[in-house]
């Protein structure tokens, strides 16, 4: 079992911020007077990026007196968009050091720095839990490099269906469970039909050199059946 400070170190660079900060002035953005759309290309890894973060947030229905804990929360962008858009207040947690240290740079210069914060409690007893996550869909090991492993050592996918049984086991009642595999290799195909001369903002900033494999294999894996996608929303057991 790989160990915490190994995962962390497969996301993580000392300079990172400062590589961010200089991407965006190169691409015209005010650096000091950051919008949460200036980092859209940037800062929301998961499979499908803001399209993703605004289904689960619709799911949840969401309202601006409410905390949100993001888990797994990497650079901030899912906290910011939430902050932004609902004016709830957002709590980020992640085990890359870099990620917080950068999520919290860019919320201060987004201005919402009030809203969003790291801590490290977990779900309250009224709260829900939304989830979206890439899963084992049984054909075959992943290609790699993807964007959570460069190679099988620190890769530790569950199947949609142990996914949702340890969800139960651990408490919690199933609201909704979504396979979204199909709109995951839409917006996979799409990437790569778009691809052309490395872009001044995109994944690569924070994924590094390593990034166009990353997406070409994701594409790839969702094509032959080795992922899936799957999102949801959980409540706690009483």
């Amino acid at each position: 079992m790989a160990s915490t400070q190994t995962i962390a170190q497969h996301y993580g660079r000392a300079d990172l911020g400062t590589v961010i900060l200089a991407a965006l002035n190169a691409a015209g953005k005010n650096i000091d007077r950051l919008e949460p759309d200036d980092l859209a290309p940037i800062d929301e890894l998961h499979s499908r990026g803001r399209e993703s973060t605004s289904d689960l947030a619709q799911l949840l229905a969401l309202k601006g007196d409410e905390t949100v804990l993001d888990v797994g929360c990497g650079i901030g962008g899912p906290s910011r968009y939430l902050a932004k858009t609902y004016g709830c207040r957002v709590t980020g947690l992640d085990l890359t050091p870099e990620f917080c240290q950068v999520a919290t740079m860019l919320a201060e210069r987004t201005g919402l720095a009030g809203k969003v914060n790291e801590i490290k409690r977990v779900l309250k007893p009224t709260g829900r839990f939304a989830f979206s996550d890439v899963v084992d869909a049984g054909g075959g090991a992943p290609h790699f490099p993807v964007p959570w492993a460069r190679e099988s050592s620190i890769s530790f996918l569950l199947t949609a269906q142990a996914t949702r049984a340890k969800l139960e086991a651990a408490g919690f009642n199933v609201i909704t469970f979504e396979d979204e595999t199909a709109r995951a290799l839409a917006r996979a195909e799409g990437r790569m039909k778009s691809a052309g001369a490395p872009l001044a903002l995109g994944l690569h900033i924070v994924l590094g050199q390593d990034a166009p494999a990353m997406l070409k294999n994701m594409r790839r894996n969702y094509q032959e059946g080795r992922v899936g996608l799957v999102q949801g929303i959980a409540t706690r057991r009483n």
